[in-house]
């Protein structure tokens, strides 16, 4: 076991930090005992200065459901999921900036076409951050009402405790056990009042959200898992309907759209927060193509920045032997995060490809398509009155106009 101190936030990234450093510490050991493999154990323990302790192992984090990105092991991509893999491994951020890299290399993309690579990822961030808004807004409402769930059920504990502790002293003769018994009495006789209106509250409230989730999985989820009628995963998730309960109502809006709409600002309300903010910022961005236009290359330069940096990061690590940076851990994060983006959609690509039993297009021309499909996005956007016409459903996706849903 090896101790040592890191100032850190919370005990996650106190994990992070201290690993590092020992990681590189090892490093040395390394070079003196170069036939001795030293390798970090999984389980970690943080203490923070109120004396708390905290156990984490690393092989225990898991998922109990997993799906490949595509149907199919499509050749051009094998490489760059070999290193997708091993990047997201390594305590060493620059080592994995590097790595991350080499999935961008092994798709044949060099320095110079880094602005087709920035263009097709601000593309996908639509579909991405739209669906992820879809999963902010719901699991935030029923987080919300768990957590009301939680707390009428720890109050109904704490009531029984205390009837069962006025129950032990009610026989009890003695002056200080009879005052005792007394204030017990009137403690539980006070949570039980409370309790009543908090069990109305918390009934209605799952009625409410029971309600609007019904119709969520009607409009939106295929009605969504039988026997459940809270999850609200969005494995099944119609994208293209989502689309249409965050754009403006028209007249020719269905009423199940119009039913669907109240149900989310019903269940963003109830979140309230980052949940209700993030949802009025994007029907604000989709209400007005210009908006939404501006955000798409906001992305775009922003991606562009990333990934100049991403690579001079690789060429220091690489190059100059030089593994530590400014930022290099929120770089190798940020790395990892276009990696699973350019995956996502390659993967989807292809998928739909091998689906049809068209030939696998390499992955730089998927890139160019998409990055000219930005453009044109971009310039609909610039002579469109509203963003209606947008196809989020396969907009990164073979063959497909994006603005056009036909």
């Amino acid at each position: 076991m090896i101790d040592l101190s890191v100032a850190a936030a919370d005990a996650a990234t106190a994990v992070v930090r201290a690993r590092r450093q020992i990681s590189e510490a090892l490093d040395q050991y390394a070079a003196g005992q170069r036939l001795v493999d030293l390798t970090l154990g999984p389980h970690t323990i943080t203490v923070d200065d109120a004396g708390r302790r905290e156990s984490h192992h690393l092989t225990s984090v898991s998922t109990s459901v997993a799906r490949p990105l595509t149907t199919h092991w499509p050749v051009s991509l094998r490489p760059a999921l070999r290193s997708a893999h091993l990047a997201a491994r390594l305590d060493a951020p620059m080592a994995s900036s590097a790595l991350a890299w080499s999935v961008i290399d092994s798709l044949d993309v060099d320095s110079t076409q880094l602005d087709l690579v920035a263009k097709a990822c601000a593309l996908h961030s639509i579909r991405q951050l739209l669906i992820a808004l879809y999963q902010t807004v719901t699991n935030s409402a029923l987080n919300y009402l768990r957590s009301a769930q939680m707390r009428l059920a720890n109050d109904t504990s704490d009531l029984a405790k205390l009837e069962r502790a006025v129950g032990r002293t009610q026989t009890l003769e003695q002056p200080a056990a009879r005052a005792a018994h007394a204030q017990l009495a009137e403690q539980a006789r006070h949570a039980r009042q409370q309790l009543t209106p908090q069990e109305q509250t918390v009934r209605s409230l799952e009625q409410t959200v029971t309600s609007h989730a019904a119709v969520v999985r009607r409009v939106l989820l295929k009605d969504g898992d039988n026997g459940h009628p809270l999850r609200l995963t969005s494995w099944k998730l119609d994208v293209n309907g989502w689309l249409d309960v965050l754009l403006p109502a028209r007249a020719q809006t269905g009423q199940d759209v119009r039913d669907a709409q109240a149900a989310i600002d019903a269940l963003s309300r109830m979140a309230g927060g980052y949940a209700q903010d993030t949802l009025t910022l994007w029907r604000a961005r989709l209400a007005d193509p210009k908006l939404l236009s501006d955000w798409l290359q906001d992305q775009q330069d922003i991606l562009h920045a990333l990934l100049e940096w991403l690579y001079a990061t690789r060429n220091s690590a690489i190059h100059r032997g030089q593994f530590t940076a400014p930022a290099d851990a929120m770089t190798a994060h940020a790395a990892r995060g276009v990696v699973d983006m350019l995956l996502e959609f390659l993967g989807n690509w292809h998928k739909i490809q091998y689906s049809r039993g068209a030939a696998e297009s390499d992955a730089l021309s998927v890139i160019r398509d998409l990055a000219n499909r930005k453009d044109s996005l971009t310039h609909h956007l610039a002579q469109a009155p509203s963003c209606h016409p947008l196809n989020l459903e396969s907009v990164t996706g073979p063959g497909v106009d994006c603005w056009n849903r036909s």
